[in-house]
């Protein structure tokens, strides 16, 4: 797949801002412009970035549902 343009994307586009909140605006948004720039010229799809979100989900609630420890917890928290 090869991108439209061959010009880089170089500034976060904007977005109304009735639809921001200020986790979005300050916190995800920034972040996952970042991940998206530095992940663009590599081989990860965007799919394989949201199948290893979901499986890091699912570790997590694994870890909090089997584990019967407080460092189930924890373990569940770095995940």
């Amino acid at each position: 797949m090869t991108p439209a343009s061959s010009t880089p994307v170089t500034a976060q586009p904007a977005r109304p801002v009735e639809l921001e909140d200020w986790l979005n605006r300050q916190l995800y948004h920034p972040l996952s412009w970042r991940l998206a720039r530095r992940l663009a010229s590599t081989r990860l799809t965007p799919d394989m970035v949201s199948a290893a979100g979901a499986a890091a989900i699912m570790l997590a609630a694994a870890s909090y549902g089997l584990i019967a420890a407080p460092w189930g917890v924890m373990l569940g928290l770095n995940g």
